[in-house]
């Protein structure tokens, strides 16, 4: 559920928090407070983002990092996933049902219980496993969508030279990736990067 990315930017890293905080909504507003496609928070060199939804979303991925000095500019390394709270939730659901199928299951056994009462816990993880899957699925676009426009905004470009101490210059071989679009309150943001072989 997630990948850990970086990007290089030719920008210090002080232009690169101020040209990201200026190109997001804080995120302690309601999200119809603002208008811009994404809502985070720049403390710093730590960094919070997620996109923009009309709905709420606990599985809604988000991308968190930090910016670091680099010998090219301003380093982003960062991750994309869901909220470490929702996994630990999701643990602890699973963990409590499946435990309560085992439970039901040695009842049964020892006291000759109800049988119907096995099919309980399947039909939970059924029913938790559904909503996982609508949440992911409603959050599929998310990650591409926080890295580029990231990208974007800081000028930057996906790091193929990571552990290196000097930069290097780059191929000439070079495989375009199509533009992503991202939309916004009737604004429309366009988005192209080349990415070297």
């Amino acid at each position: 559920m997630g990948r850990a990315i970086e990007l290089v930017s030719p920008r210090n890293l002080e232009e690169c928090a101020a040209r990201l905080t200026a190109a997001i909504d804080p995120g302690d507003v309601h999200w119809a407070a603002g208008s811009k496609p994404v809502i985070g928070s720049v403390t710093g060199p730590a960094v919070w983002l997620r996109k923009r939804i009309r709905y709420r979303n606990a599985l809604q991925t988000i991308l968190v990092g930090t910016f670091e000095e680099h010998v090219a500019g301003t380093r982003f390394r960062g991750r994309t996933g869901i909220r470490w709270l929702t996994r630990v939730v999701l643990t602890i659901w699973f963990a409590g049902v499946t435990a309560l199928g085992a439970w039901t299951c040695i009842l049964v056994h020892a006291r000759g219980g109800n049988p119907a009462g096995l099919l309980m816990a399947p039909l939970m993880l059924a029913l938790g496993a559904g909503i996982v899957w609508l949440g992911r699925w409603l959050a599929r676009d998310e990650d591409a969508f926080l890295v580029a426009f990231v990208a974007h905004v800081i000028d930057a470009r996906e790091d193929n030279t990571a552990g290196a101490n000097v930069p290097t210059e780059p191929a000439r071989s070079t495989t375009a990736i199509p533009p992503a679009i991202m939309s916004s309150a009737g604004r429309t943001l366009q988005v192209g990067c080349v990415v070297s072989t």
